[in-house]
């Protein structure tokens, strides 16, 4: 959401196995963003059709996460797709870090089931 005009021109590109494929594709398709996502060979099937589903562009590289992210590097610097790197990203950070709030927002419980873990474990 935070692109600017000439960056959501010009795309976007991920990696993933299956769960910030999917993510980048819903993100994309609903600011009407085109999406190429890179997963490895052997990504599962329902991750893979999802994926598509949602409209990415799924293309295969490599049998593990590094080399599709590689690849999905390169693309990113072939074309000027902007690369949504699956865990080192600000904004892939802070959405992940609302999900531990929003969590304790809606199951209150969870606040005190930190705290028994906590006290179990010292």
């Amino acid at each position: 959401a935070r692109l600017s005009e000439a960056e959501r021109a010009r795309g976007v590109v991920a990696a993933s196995a299956g769960n910030h494929a999917q993510g980048v594709a819903v993100a994309a398709g609903l600011l009407g963003v085109r999406a190429t996502v890179f997963m490895p060979e052997g990504a599962t099937i329902p991750k893979v059709q999802a994926t598509q589903g949602y409209g990415a562009d799924v293309r295969f590289h490599g049998e593990s996460i590094d080399a599709a992210l590689k690849a999905a590097e390169e693309y990113a610097r072939t074309t000027g797709a902007v690369l949504i790197h699956p865990f080192d990203h600000v904004d892939v950070v802070a959405g992940q870090g609302t999900v531990g709030l929003e969590l304790v927002e809606d199951m209150p419980d969870l606040a005190f089931l930190r705290r028994l873990v906590a006290a179990v474990r010292s």
